[in-house]
């Protein structure tokens, strides 16, 4: 079950239960809701994602999930020039590092990077 058939039929369980004013087993119909949650997380995990459908849903980019599958830290679910990711491999970031937009480019922190670079610091 996808997400948008699992938000149709339980909108539509919804305006069918108010039209009627049903009175229903709780229990029931949230066993019922989280069944069919779970199997939109399967599906969700089944699924064969291109690297930008990778990169928005896990907020890594799209070159350093390339180069995880290059480097055989990521399985590819593609192929050789076209890859893949599955989504039960995709990575996910730890949520105070996914950035919520781009960020403005900040002249002084380049120039502080690149004279550390040829002072042959950290960064070089």
């Amino acid at each position: 079950m996808t997400p948008t058939e699992f938000l149709a039929k339980w909108s539509t369980e919804a305006d069918a239960m108010r039209r009627r004013e049903a009175t229903v087993n709780g229990a029931g119909v949230l066993a019922e809701v989280l069944a069919d949650f779970m199997a939109v997380q399967a599906s969700q995990a089944e699924a064969v994602l291109s690297l930008s459908e990778a990169a928005f849903r896990s907020g890594y980019s799209v070159e350093h999930l390339g180069r995880l599958i290059r480097d055989g830290r990521l399985p590819n679910a593609g192929r050789r020039g076209a890859p893949r990711i599955r989504g039960a491999d995709l990575p996910r970031k730890p949520p105070g590092l996914v950035q919520s937009g781009p960020r403005a480019y900040n002249a002084g922190a380049d120039a502080r990077t690149l004279l550390d670079r040829q002072r042959g610091g950290r960064n070089g």
